[in-house]
C-alpha cells in the first residue's frame, strides 16, 4: 500500500552542493520515512531540476518524486517540435517520476479540461498529480470534469486549497472524491 505523505517541498535551482545529502538530513531530521519533492514547474530551471531529482530518485528509490512539469503549454527549450505534454510526461515517467505538479495557477488556459490528455495519461499509468490551482473556485468546475472521466486518479491539491482566497472552500469540496487528497505542502 502506497503512504501518501502530507507535504512536499519545492525544488528551485538547486545548482550546487550535495543535495542526496541535503536530503537525507531533512528526511533523518524530521523523522520521516520519505520525503515528496517536486521540482517547481514555472522556474525556468525545470529541465536541470527534473534531471536531478531523478538522479536522486535512482539513489533513494522509497523516495515519492514528483516531476516539474510547465510543458502543459511551454515546451522545453530545444527539445524536438514532435515532443507535445502527453509525449514529454511520457518520457519523465519512464525515467522513474512517481508523478507530476502542475501548477494551474499560472497555466495560460484556465480550463483544466483543455489539458485532459496529461490527466488521461497519468490515469493510463497510475501515475499521481499534485495540483496548485488558481485562486478560489476558478478552476474548481474544470478539475471536477477531469475527476468524473478519471475517478481512478489520484490527484493532491496543494497548500490546503490556498485557504487566504475567496471560495477557497469550493477547493476543498473536490477532497469528497475518493481519490482526491488536500495536502498541506
Amino acid at each position: 500500500m502506497r503512504k501518501i505523505i502530507d507535504s512536499h517541498l519545492h525544488i528551485i535551482n538547486w545548482r550546487e552542493g550535495d543535495f542526496i545529502s541535503c536530503f537525507d538530513s531533512y528526511v533523518k531530521k524530521n523523522e520521516l520515512s520519505a520525503i515528496n519533492i517536486c521540482s517547481v514547474p514555472f522556474e525556468r530551471s525545470n529541465v536541470s531540476n527534473n534531471v536531478m531529482l531523478g538522479l536522486y530518485k535512482l539513489a533513494c528509490p522509497n523516495t515519492y518524486v514528483h516531476a516539474g512539469i510547465e510543458l502543459l503549454e511551454i515546451p522545453i527549450d530545444n527539445m524536438p517540435s514532435d515532443m507535445d505534454a502527453v509525449t514529454q510526461y511520457r518520457e519523465l515517467m519512464e525515467i522513474g517520476f512517481d508523478g507530476i505538479k502542475i501548477c494551474a495557477s499560472r497555466l495560460k488556459t484556465e480550463d483544466l479540461t483543455k489539458h485532459y490528455k496529461v490527466f488521461e495519461e497519468a490515469n493510463r499509468l497510475g501515475k499521481f498529480i499534485s495540483i496548485d490551482l488558481a485562486d478560489g473556485d476558478a478552476q474548481t468546475g474544470s478539475l471536477y470534469e477531469l475527476i468524473r472521466q478519471y475517478p481512478e486518479l489520484e490527484i493532491a491539491i496543494g497548500h490546503f486549497g490556498m485557504v487566504t482566497r475567496d471560495k477557497w472552500q469550493k477547493q476543498i469540496e473536490l477532497a469528497k472524491n475518493p481519490n482526491v487528497f488536500i495536502e498541506s505542502g
